[in-house]
Order: structure tokens, then C-alpha cells, then sequence
């Protein structure tokens, strides 16, 4: 009898593992202030331990409930082959973590109706690394975020007024990350340090794609030892400043738009009192930032700063002092994208992206303004054959011709014809 019901329960026990094995988000919890009505929402997520199963039932106005796939992809903003530059021996030396991408999987999504049917608004910047899922996606008019920091798989939502439905950045703009070993120390022995620095950078990519209309390439991860990152003064600005006059040339950051530099010093160096302290600043193409309950935010609302974007309450830039969040609403307005297209980053730091394809098709040929044929051959038989026209000069470059004449010979047998009739005329009249 357990013979025979063996292979069953192997199946059972291999369903039930594989079940277990994925990750599966289906509490939500409602954060912010934006009590629009809604186009739908998210329900479940189903995230497998590789890129290759996932799900998400979304239920929209109309009550019907849908189950999307998620096709994951490779992003184009951290990727694989980002030039890692290593810190001397002796960096943090008591970090057993590996340091750089080893591991790591930063990923964009695109949902798929296996029915057929349409989909709504998406985007997803999602962060694998230990069979753990982490990241921010958008569907329909709201914001899910999905924090590696939290003990619990409680999905936090936020309302997003974005009008966009298709995510086509006009702009691309190089930036590089910048780590000490003071900030990989402070990270839960659990996972790199430099994981949650360089999600940061990655959400931010999906919320300026969303409504500002750019993206970002990180283009090297470089680790540097904290003492070389400060001043005399203890001003953290300063100091990212000086590094940046003495090394952008050698690390190759002149193009970089922005040097985004996480340091634990940032922690210590608090600019807001209250519940939410904001531990960063941004200028002249420098953001300093610590570690940070909204690290998934916090570097697009820095990154808003160096863009020149304006203090506007319940936007990305607004960032709220009390409370149980520091950023209840994270996009930014048709407003603030207005300041950034007038004005833009300098062209020397600004990729342009064109999406048109090029034109391979073979051009039609111009239309040729034919002569009609009865003028052409107009009574055929006094020419030499269907190629002798009335209306040709003999050029050789017809279109050049400034317009046709008789030929001699046809002008003389016109005569001779006319002068006959004529004389055949007067004999008639003679004999009348």
C-alpha cells in the first residue's frame, strides 16, 4: 500500500515545496493621504525564487479579477557589468558580505494577459538577492512597495496621480554610487550594505521614467574608505566636494550628472528634528545620504533637489518631518516636470534618446509626368515606329527639355500634304 501511494505523495510534497518556496505578498497597507478613486488595484504577487515564475491578480473597477504573468528582464540601469572599482586591502575588514553585484538580480517587468486582454499602466524595479524579493512597481494609479528592511511581507501602497500610461524617457543621465565601508557596517549581517544603496538608485530610475521623463545609467560603483570622503570641517557636502575635484577625473565621473555617496556619517549629521529625520543633502552634483527607513525614496527625493525642483506638498520633494512615513506620496507634478524641460540638464551630461525607428523601407520613386501616348504617337504611320514622338527636341536629357518642336521632315510632308489638297481643291472648282 506505501508503495503504491509513494509517488503520490512525492508529487504532493514537490508541489507543496515549490508553492513554499516563492514569495507571496498579499497584505497591503494604505500609507499617504490620496484618496482618489481608484482604477483597480493589486491583490496577491507571487514572486518565485528566479525570474522565470511570477504573477500578480490585479481587480479592477468593474469587479472583475485578472492573473497577469510578470516577465522579467535584465535592467538597463544596474547591470552586470557595472565597472566596480575595489577599495584597498583592508576595507572593511570585518565584512563578510561580498562586496559589488555578486548575487545580486536588479530587474524591470512588463505584465502579460495569458487571455489576450489589455493591461493596465505598469512599471516594476525589483531587486532579487538570496531568494529574497524586494522593490517598487507601479499598476494603475497606485505605488507598491515591497521593503527589504521589514520583518514582514506587509505591502505598503501609495495613491500616484500620474497620468502617464507608456514610460519613454526623452533623457538619459549618467550617475555613479559612491560607498564607505562605515555605511556597508551599518547593514543587518544579512545581506550587503550596499544592496539597499543601489535599489534606492533603481526605484528612482522607475519614478523619473514615470513622470519627469528621464532615466538614469549607474555607470561605477566605487568604494572608498570614510576618511577619504571628509573634511576638516566635518561638512559632508564639502567633503564629497574635495574627493570629487581630486578623483572624478580618474574614476571617470566628468560626464556623471550626479555622484550619489552613502555614508553612515550622514546618520549623525541630522538636518530635521522630528520623527522622519532626513540624514542627506544635494548640491552641485553631489547627494550625501545615510541609512534611512525610506531608502527605497529617499535618493529620488535627493535627486529632485539637484534637478532644481521646488518644496511642492504631496510630491517626492515634500518631505514630512512627523508621522509614521516621510514620504506618503511619491511622484512628482506635471509642475515639476515642467521645470525640469525648461531647464534641462547641461547637453555635455545629458544622453537624448529617440525611440523612431529608422526608415529601411525602399523610397518610392518619384512620380514621372508622362507625356499622354496619343500625343506620342499621333498618327503613327508618318513616323519610323512606335518610338519617333512629335514632341521631342532629341535631347538626350528629356527632362531638361524646355519643351518639344516639330521635327524638319515632318514639317515638310505636312507642306506637300496641304499644297496637295490644295491643288485638287482649284482643279474641282475649275470643273464646276
Amino acid at each position: 500500500m506505501l508503495r503504491k501511494i509513494a509517488p503520490l505523495l512525492t508529487l504532493v510534497l514537490c508541489a507543496f515545496g515549490g508553492m513554499t518556496s516563492a514569495q507571496e505578498f498579499d497584505n497591503f497597507r494604505f500609507v499617504g493621504e490620496g484618496t482618489t478613486a481608484s482604477a483597480g488595484f493589486v491583490t496577491s504577487v507571487s514572486l518565485g525564487p528566479d525570474t522565470s515564475t511570477a504573477t500578480l491578480s490585479f481587480l479592477n473597477v468593474a469587479g472583475l479579477s485578472t492573473v497577469y504573468n510578470i516577465s522579467l528582464q535584465p535592467s538597463d540601469v544596474i547591470r552586470a557589468s557595472t565597472p566596480v572599482f575595489l577599495p584597498p586591502a583592508g576595507f572593511a575588514e570585518n565584512f563578510v558580505q561580498p562586496l559589488g553585484l555578486a548575487g545580486m538580480q536588479f530587474l524591470t517587468g512588463t505584465l502579460t494577459d495569458p487571455q489576450g486582454g489589455n493591461v493596465p499602466a505598469h512599471w516594476f524595479r525589483l531587486t532579487l538577492y538570496d531568494n529574497r524579493w524586494s522593490g517598487v512597481f507601479r499598476v494603475a494609479n497606485r505605488i507598491y512597495s515591497i521593503n527589504r528592511q521589514a520583518d514582514n511581507t506587509v505591502v505598503n501602497v501609495r495613491h500616484t496621480p500620474s497620468p502617464y500610461n507608456t514610460f519613454q524617457p526623452s533623457r538619459r543621465l549618467k550617475v555613479s554610487a559612491v560607498i564607505d565601508e562605515q555605511y556597508l557596517m551599518a547593514a543587518p549581517s544579512i545581506q550587503p550594505g550596499q544592496l539597499n544603496a543601489l535599489e534606492s538608485i533603481h526605484v528612482m530610475d522607475g519614478l523619473l521614467a514615470d513622470t519627469l521623463g528621464t532615466t538614469v545609467l549607474l555607470e561605477n560603483i566605487i568604494y572608498q574608505a570614510a576618511a577619504e570622503l571628509s573634511s576638516e570641517s566635518g561638512d559632508l557636502l564639502e567633503g564629497a566636494q574635495q574627493w570629487l575635484d581630486t578623483e572624478s577625473d580618474a574614476f571617470g565621473l566628468t560626464d556623471n550628472y550626479a555622484t550619489l555617496f552613502f555614508r553612515e556619517a550622514a546618520n549623525r549629521n541630522l538636518i530635521t528634528a522630528g520623527s522622519n529625520p532626513k540624514n542627506g543633502a544635494a548640491d552641485n552634483g553631489a547627494i550625501v545620504q545615510g541609512t534611512n527607513p525610506e531608502y527605497q525614496f529617499a535618493t529620488a527625493h535627493y535627486f529632485g533637489s539637484l534637478l532644481g525642483l521646488s518644496d511642492q506638498p504631496q510630491t517626492l520633494q515634500h518631505w514630512i518631518s512627523s508621522g509614521d512615513i516621510a514620504l506618503p506620496e511619491v511622484y512628482w507634478t506635471a509642475q515639476q516636470k515642467e521645470t525640469v524641460d525648461l531647464s534641462p540638464p547641461s547637453a555635455e551630461l545629458t544622453q537624448f534618446l529617440v525611440y523612431d525607428a529608422p526608415d529601411t523601407s525602399t523610397p518610392t520613386p518619384d512620380e514621372i509626368n508622362a507625356v499622354a501616348r496619343q500625343l506620342v504617337d499621333a498618327d503613327s504611320h508618318e513616323g519610323t515606329g512606335n518610338d519617333a514622338p512629335l514632341l521631342s527636341d532629341g535631347s538626350s536629357n528629356p527632362a531638361s527639355s524646355g519643351g518639344g518642336i516639330l521635327r524638319p521632315d515632318f514639317f515638310l510632308l505636312l507642306i506637300g500634304f496641304v499644297s496637295i489638297i490644295r491643288k485638287s481643291t482649284t482643279r474641282n472648282d475649275s470643273t464646276c
